[in-house]
């Protein structure tokens, strides 16, 4: 090894004639010019990337840039957002709202039966064959969502403590996939006030 790195200094340290010369040997003369030019064409080149860099720099840290953060109601995700937070507050970068997509929706909210007698009773009247076992499998799942619900809750109140001034909006879990405008003009409704 300390042969590899001896003769890699003289290598160096030999005239560049002469290094130029047995690079040639190996690569060809038209290789090297090649490279050559390539070498001068980023010459110009740094003084625009940098100008180019500073202006993005500036436009993203002026008070009329701002970020919206989206995240889910899941602890995971709402980590990821948050540290993206406070890696945009570090470089001076304002983040203008956070959105919560996807929030369970809390079953108990919106009426209806929602205990194991009165669904029984709803299921009779709508002349539900086997409303028992039905009413039972039910009740089980709003539970279930009420359960899910309630945490979503939670993640969205821990987020919006953390974040005291950020506006935060939630959406709610939409019966099917966004994927037109009809979706995102219902998503729009939800971003419309806290």
């Amino acid at each position: 090894m300390l042969k590899a790195g001896r003769f890699g200094l003289r290598l160096l340290a030999a005239p560049s004639g002469l290094v130029l010369r047995t690079l040639a040997r190996f690569t060809g003369s038209d290789f090297l010019r090649d490279l050559a030019a390539f070498m001068m064409a980023f010459e110009g080149m740094y003084e625009g990337f940098k100008e180019r860099a500073a202006n993005v720099k500036a436009l993203l840290s002026s008070p009329q840039t701002g970020f919206v953060l989206v995240t889910s109601p899941n602890p995971l995700t709402t980590q990821e957002a948050l540290f993206f937070h406070r890696a945009l507050e570090r470089d001076g970068i304002r983040t203008a709202a956070v959105v919560v997509n996807r929030v369970q929706r809390d079953p108990r909210r919106h009426g209806g039966p929602d205990n194991l007698a009165a669904l029984r009773e709803a299921l009779q009247l709508a002349q539900i064959k086997d409303e028992n076992r039905l009413a039972e499998r039910l009740c089980e799942t709003l539970t279930e969502q009420a359960i899910l619900a309630d945490l979503d809750r939670r993640e969205v109140e821990r987020l919006r403590d953390t974040l005291r001034g950020v506006p935060l909006f939630t959406v709610p879990r939409l019966r099917k996939d966004v994927h037109d405008l009809a979706g995102l003009w219902q998503i729009g409704e939800y971003l419309g006030g806290e």
